[in-house]
């Protein structure tokens, strides 16, 4: 009997079953930090709320991901970017600069050429692993990765 494989892409990335099937540098982080933890997240019995530092990231990444991935992030967190009054949030606000900072780089702009959030799996010491590249450039040779939620 031939075994299912789990298909992994951009919308289950960051799903509990996609970590249950693959390692990641936050959980391996996170398991150094607390195991039962991190054992409990992978499980879907607990779950972190996203920290303002975490969802100010995500924008930035999306920002450079796409028009589309960056309309799709701002619908979907409408409710942490803008106040009742439809305002961004001052670390929202402080975003955009970064952004429009980063968009009239020419070096920057020059660095960030190449396929945007690019997902690949491997095995390291019999454990499937999973990461996703946030800026890859085969042809210069270059990645750019951080080593924040994966």
């Amino acid at each position: 009997m031939q075994q299912m494989t789990f298909q992994l892409n951009s919308q289950n990335y960051h799903s509990n079953e996609a970590n249950q099937h693959y390692m990641s540098v936050s959980q391996f982080k996170g398991a150094m930090e607390c195991e039962a933890r991190t054992l409990a997240e992978v499980r879907g019995e607990f779950t972190r709320p996203p920290s303002t530092a975490l969802m100010v990231g995500s924008y930035l990444h999306a920002a450079f991901e796409s028009n589309e991935a960056f309309a799709e992030f701002k619908e979907l967190n409408h409710h942490s970017i803008y106040n009742s009054r439809s305002n961004k949030y001052k670390d929202y606000e402080k975003a955009d600069d970064m952004i429009e900072t980063i968009k009239n780089d020419e070096f920057c702009m020059f660095a960030l050429q190449g396929e945007k959030e690019v997902i690949y799996t491997g095995e390291l010491f019999g454990v499937e692993w999973k990461i996703k590249i946030d800026n890859i450039n085969h042809e210069r040779g270059f990645l750019k990765e951080h080593s924040g939620a994966s």
